[in-house]
């Protein structure tokens, strides 16, 4: 067979975000976590030995990603380390807005909203069960 009928080609979607943009929403995010996400999501150390829990919240970005992580304390006897992250909710920047999607049992990200602006990406994150850590 000679050649493909299909091609590669960019998704029009996803185009380069400015640095101003980048700044606003890593502050936004933050923001959010401080004064929402901390107070909801960090509780005191459980008294079951071997359950896992939440010590911090904080976000990270990578290229027009932006997540939403939390670290956890791990307890169990057999565990592999102390420590481990989670990445609980990503924001993806598009030409159309802001995509949100969070991480499924089975290890993939399932993106439920499409085209949301900043402000109501953010308190869907605050206020949707999918994106608990």
């Amino acid at each position: 067979m000679r050649g493909s009928k299909w091609t590669w080609a960019p998704d029009p979607r996803k185009v380069k975000m400015p640095v101003h943009l980048k700044l606003k929403v890593e502050l936004e995010m933050d923001e959010l976590i401080e004064d929402v996400l901390r107070k909801k999501h960090l509780k005191p150390l459980p008294k079951d030995k071997e359950t896992n829990y939440v010590v911090d919240l904080y976000t990270k970005r990578q290229r027009q990603y932006f997540y939403f992580c939390a670290k956890y304390r791990a307890r169990s006897k057999n565990r592999m380390a102390d420590y481990f992250e989670i990445r609980f909710a990503r924001l993806e920047y598009t030409a159309g807005g802001y995509n949100l999607a969070y991480m499924r049992h089975t290890g993939k990200w399932w993106e439920i909203y499409r085209g949301l602006t900043l402000k109501n990406a953010l308190q869907t994150v605050a206020s949707e069960v999918h994106f608990e850590p």
